[in-house]
């Protein structure tokens, strides 16, 4: 057989055969191209999918409907097609079913009409989240909101909405979480303690400014805040009492986001860093620790300690920035994550830094 594209490899056994073989092996009378390994047939097409035969097979074809047989997706229409495999629908094509629409989110005000309650309960009963149900007796919500109870829950529980997390009492209770006293935070995050001092009185947590020292009330997003900087092994998270100590505090990096910088600018400057990154990386590559480890193998990266971001606020000379002493090996997903913080303070980089 001249000119037979083959795709695959082709046993043996299967070779013998190709002089005999002419015609796809589906049945739609073209000269076979292809063998498909997997099935171990021959077709006209690179895949079976694209084949004539099977593409008709999953087509749907208008029929005279005398017994007025509904759609077999369940939306309660009359079904006006049919399928080679037998199956009725309302449309063309089952995706355009009513039913199947609201599945798969694509539902339009074209088929809007066609929408009622029986069909919505349907969709909800098969999603398996939660079931509408005839509540008789009755029954009140099993979280305690004292509504009555529509769904059943697929952990069996009875409520008032078709999840649990809209019931009014588990929103209350959310609204009143409660937190962690200083022995379970001793508890759970020992690493807080050995960076932080804190105390506990009246109930209430405190901890001092990083600033000024004053003891003050600390709320529960600083805390996890502060517990989430020490364990990302990052410095620039710290307590402090007031935004007036956080902007006199050296300890405070502010980066600003890139919608606010100055993007032309910006960009600029940090070609200039790299490029001088790049010349100290090769005159003083033996100074840095691991630099042999970089690269998408060892999923570490190159970063700057003091960040070329908090480099281009605070206008210092690229030359510093990409000083040996500024340059590390760390985790490439670290790295991406810290985009604009420093793990070094200005002053540090100012000792560090050798002309």
């Amino acid at each position: 057989m001249k000119g037979l594209d083959i795709i695959y490899p082709i046993p043996l056994k299967e070779l013998k055969k190709v002089k005999e073989i002419n015609l796809c092996d589906y049945g739609c009378g073209r000269e076979a191209k292809f063998y498909l390994k997997y099935v171990k047939k021959w077709c006209c097409s690179k895949s079976a999918n694209s084949c004539i035969v099977n593409k008709e097979a999953k087509r749907y074809l208008e029929y005279e409907n005398l017994n007025n047989d509904l759609c077999d997706y369940g939306c309660g229409q009359i079904a006006n097609f049919i399928s080679k495999k037998g199956k009725k629908c309302c449309s063309s094509s089952y995706r355009l079913c009513p039913v199947n629409r609201i599945k798969i989110g694509i539902l339009s005000k074209e088929y809007s009409h066609c929408i009622t309650k029986d069909i919505i309960k349907k969709i909800l009963n098969t999603r398996g989240k939660s079931t509408i149900y005839e509540n008789l007796n009755n029954d009140l919500c099993d979280y305690g909101c004292g509504q009555i109870a529509n769904f059943i829950l697929s952990n069996g529980k009875h409520c008032c909405k078709n999840s649990y997390l809209s019931c009014s009492k588990h929103k209350e209770l959310i609204g009143n979480k409660v937190r962690y006293n200083l022995e379970k935070y001793k508890q759970k995050f020992p690493k807080l303690f050995e960076h932080e001092e804190l105390r506990e009185i009246d109930g209430k947590i405190e901890g001092k400014c990083r600033h000024c020292g004053k003891w003050f009330i600390l709320k529960y997003e600083q805390i996890r805040s502060r517990i989430g900087y020490i364990e990302n092994k990052t410095t620039n998270c710290y307590f402090f009492c007031s935004k007036k100590c956080k902007l006199l505090s050296p300890d405070f990096l502010k980066v600003k986001k890139r919608e606010e910088i100055d993007v032309k600018n910006y960009d600029s400057y940090n070609r200039e860093v790299w490029r001088l990154t790049y010349i100290t990386v090769k005159k003083y590559g033996d100074m840095i620790k691991d630099l042999n480890l970089r690269g998408v193998q060892f999923k570490k990266s190159l970063d700057h300690k003091y960040s070329i971001v908090n480099g281009y606020n605070y206008k210092i000379d690229p030359k510093i920035i990409a000083n040996v002493n500024n340059l590390e090996i760390i985790d490439s997903i670290e790295n991406g994550k810290k985009w604009g913080r420093s793990s070094i303070t200005l002053l540090e980089l100012f000792e560090t830094y050798q002309d």
